[in-house]
């Protein structure tokens, strides 16, 4: 029969309190979670007012589009949203201060035409799938998919090695959502950086936009202080150097 699945049992508390941070009725929430899952991956899916009581009751689990959606709307990590080691107080005072998601890439951000042309030229020639994201994750940090299946069992039930083989293997495979977090953490990479692989297929510019992203966060202040100094000392060098030019033109 197998290991049973995972499901988190504060999920469906945390996905209410999702709602109630926003403010909003059960009907208002469907609407809100259909235009994020329209906005970020350019599908329609409907979801009626019945559905959210399903969820926050626990009668029914989200799918992955759905959890990302209300994740996105929280502004949480999805690592606060899954784990039941962050108990429902502690997500509460998370709830709109962990993470500004319209930073990361959406299918229907608007660019300038120079912007598309290059990024469309580079994902013709080498898309990043979810499989080969995790190929590189794994032979970056060494772990053969036996390692990254009892890394996993640390934390739960494991992702069997043969399931990830599979998942490299087969773009079209969609694994759920519980397969996918024992897959983050046998891997050790965020829960928002993997299921947004899993989401759509990325050009290799926008998978290193978001992982840039993903792993700034994880930074200490103080990092990320260090971080935002260097980019400012980039800057400036950049400009140092076309200040000369226009005094030029300008005697």
């Amino acid at each position: 029969m197998g290991n049973p699945r995972r499901q988190p049992k504060l999920l469906p508390e945390k996905l209410f309190a999702i709602r109630e941070f926003l403010n909003v009725g059960q009907a208002d929430m469907a609407s809100k979670l259909q235009l994020e899952i329209l906005s970020h991956s350019r599908r329609q899916y409907q979801i009626k007012p019945a559905r959210v009581s399903e969820f926050e009751q626990g009668k029914r689990e989200p799918n992955l589009f759905v959890l990302i959606a209300y994740v996105r709307l929280g502004h949480v990590h999805m690592e606060s949203v899954v784990d039941d080691d962050v108990i429902i107080d502690q997500f509460r005072t998370l709830l709109g201060k962990e993470f500004h998601y319209a930073t990361l890439p959406r299918a229907t951000e608007n660019k300038s035409n120079k912007r598309v042309i290059a990024s469309t030229k580079v994902a013709k020639e080498s898309p990043v799938h979810l499989g080969d994201y995790i190929r590189r994750i794994r032979t970056e940090k060494g772990f053969s998919l036996q390692d990254v299946s009892k890394r996993s069992a640390c934390f739960g039930p494991p992702i069997a090695a043969s399931y990830i083989n599979r998942i490299e293997r087969n773009p079209k495979l969609r694994p759920t959502v519980d397969r996918l977090t024992a897959l983050a953490l046998g891997l050790g990479v965020p829960l928002e950086e993997l299921f947004a692989h899993a989401l759509r297929t990325m050009s290799p510019e926008e998978a290193d936009e978001l992982s840039l992203l993903t792993r700034f966060r994880e930074l200490s202040p103080q990092r990320k202080a260090d971080v935002w100094n260097i980019i400012k000392l980039w800057h400036s060098g950049d400009a140092s150097k076309e200040t000369p030019r226009s005094q030029h033109k300008h005697p």
